[in-house]
C-alpha cells in the first residue's frame, strides 16, 4: 500500500480513512478487544432512493434454492455475521 498515490474522490478519501484506522488499531486489538484484526470488508455507501420506481427496481427478488447453497447469499451473510468484530461509520452528511 503506497501513500504516494493521491486520491481526488471524496469517497476514496473516506475509504482511505478506514484503511488508516485499521492500520492504527490492528496492533492493539488482540490486547484491548480480544481478537486479531486481519483485514477489512469493502466499504459501503448508503444514499437515499430518489423515487418509488428506483425502490422497486432495487428491491431484491424472492430467494431461490441456490441462495441456500454453500456459495449462496445466505451462507455468505452468515459468514459475514460470524467474522465481523468491529464496525466503523463515517457520517458524511446528516439531516437530523
Amino acid at each position: 500500500d503506497s501513500d504516494a498515490r493521491v486520491s481526488t474522490s471524496a469517497l476514496s478519501q473516506c475509504d482511505r480513512v478506514f484503511t488508516d484506522l485499521g492500520h492504527l488499531l490492528g496492533p492493539r486489538t488482540q490486547e484491548s478487544l480480544g481478537f486479531s484484526l486481519w483485514g477489512r470488508q469493502a466499504a459501503m455507501v448508503r444514499v437515499p432512493l430518489v423515487s418509488e420506481s428506483e425502490e422497486r427496481l432495487l428491491r431484491p427478488g424472492p430467494m431461490s434454492e441456490s441462495h441456500y447453497d454453500d456459495s449462496g447469499k445466505v451462507f455468505a451473510h452468515l459468514n459475514f455475521l460470524d467474522r465481523r468484530r468491529l464496525c466503523a461509520i463515517f457520517l458524511v452528511e446528516s439531516e437530523g
